[in-house]
């Protein structure tokens, strides 16, 4: 399989696609869009000495604080760039944020991506009080409750978060070409992964822990919306993975009671149905609406090349933070993307530059946070 360039038949977009086939669907708009021949540009090393000729680098995202690498992925030559780690106890498997962000120097242009959210469907509570409702916390796996939804449906609940105090007007809808998008083996074995990985925290408590096939999706969507007179345009997608598990337990299984609850005495066997679900991975583009087409394909290109690297979540485990966050829902840790325009965009001067493999961070990312 290569990597081809595609022009959509209707916007006119072109993207690059991991793939062979002759047709595919835009990743803007949902046409159709046709494999076209285009002339790729290069990049070229002598010696110690880096000479760009592409208008694209591979920039590494790290953690300026804790030096963990977060990501890898292609940006436009030039643009500003960071990342930072966040306390982010959420539950069992995740209890930190990665974000990284890359801005245009002339501050008309931000995209970014980061580690989603992470919720339960409780369908029959292990326990007699272990109750669903939105929202809440439930107390005894410490994860966000929220009904499974569509992949759709959950993208335009979490923007309103990133563009506050604006009517957002959702224009399209496609398939988002993120590398677990076009990489569905890739997905399938982060899924199992955290399948595994969950089930480890059951085991020598007496408890059965079985789990179903997973299931992914990824999806975008492009919002407009207008902020001081001013039109702006969102493109926020997701990769999105869900699976059902289910927990039983005997009356006599005290050592869980530890873990889950001391609720299940006198009890006769019991099972817990849920569903555990939520983004992997979150990216967005905020433009304004005169420079979207010019920047529409660095979004594009950036999304497709952004991949995790293969020893963060590793690396994660041996941080030991030093502040706490409080169990919440919101989706994304407080961060108001509106002020990230106004904020950061101002701080143009401060910032480095992607121009190789090292981090271009003089800003403090800090501020980003509430």
């Amino acid at each position: 399989m290569s990597t081809r360039t595609y022009q959509c038949t209707r916007c006119g977009e072109t993207f690059t696609y991991n793939s062979d086939r002759d047709a595919l669907y835009c990743p803007l708009c949902g046409s159709t869009a046709r494999y076209v021949t285009k002339t790729t540009t290069t990049t070229t090393t002598t010696g110690l000495n880096r000479t760009t000729t592409s208008k694209y680098v591979n920039v590494a995202f790290t953690d300026p604080t804790t030096k963990v690498k977060i990501a890898t992925a292609t940006v436009p030559d030039g643009w500003q760039y960071g990342a930072v780690i966040k306390s982010y106890n959420q539950s069992l498997l995740v209890q930190h944020l990665g974000y990284c962000q890359v801005q245009k120097t002339d501050g008309s242009a931000i995209m970014f991506a980061k580690t989603g959210d992470n919720f339960v469907d409780v369908r029959n509570g292990l326990n007699s009080d272990e109750v669903h409702k939105d929202g809440q916390v439930d107390k005894y796996l410490n994860i966000p409750m929220l009904r499974l939804d569509s992949t759709e449906n959950y993208i335009n609940n979490i923007a309103p978060s990133y563009a506050e105090n604006t009517k957002l007007t959702a224009v399209a809808v496609s398939n988002l070409p993120s590398y677990y998008g076009s990489n569905s083996k890739a997905f399938q074995t982060v899924m199992n992964n955290e399948i595994k990985e969950f089930s480890e925290y059951f085991q020598n408590a007496n408890v059965t822990f079985e789990a179903g096939a997973p299931v992914m999706e990824s999806k975008l969507v492009q919002y407009t919306y207008t902020q001081n007179r001013t039109k702006y345009v969102m493109l926020l997608g997701t990769d999105l993975g869900a699976y059902e598990f289910r927990l039983s337990s005997a009356s006599n299984n005290t050592n869980m009671m530890d873990i889950l609850t001391s609720l299940m005495g006198g009890q006769s066997a019991n099972v817990g149905q849920y569903i555990h679900w939520g983004s992997k991975l979150i990216f967005g583009l905020i433009t304004t609406e005169a420079n979207y087409n010019n920047v529409a394909q660095e979004y594009l290109n950036f999304v497709n090349s952004f991949k995790l690297d293969a020893s963060y979540r590793a690396n994660l485990k041996k941080i030991n933070t030093t502040t706490t966050r409080k169990t919440s829902s919101s989706s994304n840790n407080g961060m108001n993307l509106t002020d990230i325009l106004s904020t950061l965009l101002n701080a143009t001067s401060q910032s480095g530059t992607a121009s190789d493999g090292s981090n271009g961070l003089n800003f403090d990312w800090t501020k980003l946070f509430k």
